[in-house]
């Protein structure tokens, strides 16, 4: 039997296409990294800028705006460019168109004229009114319904007692006092205040016509009366 040799396997080289399809394998996953690392670097870029930009935004404050509080807006004395008269221990202020008359220490008198249209019409009428202020060296017993009496009822015990309840307490420059109103004629003042102080009796009166606010004159002038300490 002879001997055979046996048939020499010649190698079978890749076929062209599988080394294609490996190459577009590559290609593809290192496309797919790429397309991921720029998806990540996109991503992390824009998230730092948006993270700068609200750093680089200042928060607002808030500042509460108070509300306004009204304020209450002193009103002008009336009485600052008025005349002042100085007595021994005291002083008061009175209007520069009222004339004083000092020539009687115990019985300063401020007065006014003013013409007054009567009632019924005609001609306006030249009215006086005055307003002063009465001092008197008292007893040490006497006592401020004492100086009232002596002052306004002349003594008389029964008139003193119907006046007595229409008087009024009241207080001058801390000092009390009695202001009193007599019984007089429509349209006419004969009011007072008197008080005591240092047994001096002091009565600031008004007696004349109630016309242009004379009255609130008169307790404006009184309001300005102050002692001299």
């Amino acid at each position: 039997m002879e001997n055979q040799t046996p048939p020499s396997i010649q190698p079978v080289p890749p076929s062209e296409p599988k080394r294609n399809l490996s190459k577009w394998l590559i290609g593809g996953i290192i496309v797919l990294v790429l397309l991921i690392m720029s998806g990540a670097g996109i991503y992390f870029l824009g998230k730092n800028q948006a993270k700068k930009i609200v750093l680089s935004s200042p928060t607002p404050i808030v500042v509460s705006t108070p509300n306004p509080t009204s304020t209450a807006t002193p009103s002008a004395d009336p009485t600052a460019n008025w005349q002042t008269y100085d007595g021994s221990n005291f002083s008061f202020r009175y209007p520069s168109n009222w004339k004083l008359d000092q020539s009687d220490k115990t019985n300063i008198k401020l007065s006014i004229t003013q013409n007054i249209v009567p009632d019924g019409g005609g001609t306006p009428q030249a009215m006086n009114t005055t307003i002063g202020l009465k001092t008197k060296e008292l007893t040490a017993s006497e006592n401020i319904d004492d100086w009232l009496k002596d002052e306004y009822l002349n003594g008389d015990e029964v008139t003193f007692n119907i006046t007595k309840q229409y008087s009024k307490k009241t207080a001058v420059d801390g000092i009390d006092a009695l202001s009193v109103s007599e019984p007089g004629a429509a349209g006419f003042l004969s009011d007072g205040t008197v008080f005591i102080k240092n047994s001096v009796g002091f009565d600031f009166y008004i007696s004349g016509q109630d016309f242009a606010d004379n009255e609130k004159t008169y307790s404006m002038i009184l309001s300005t009366f102050k002692f001299i300490q």
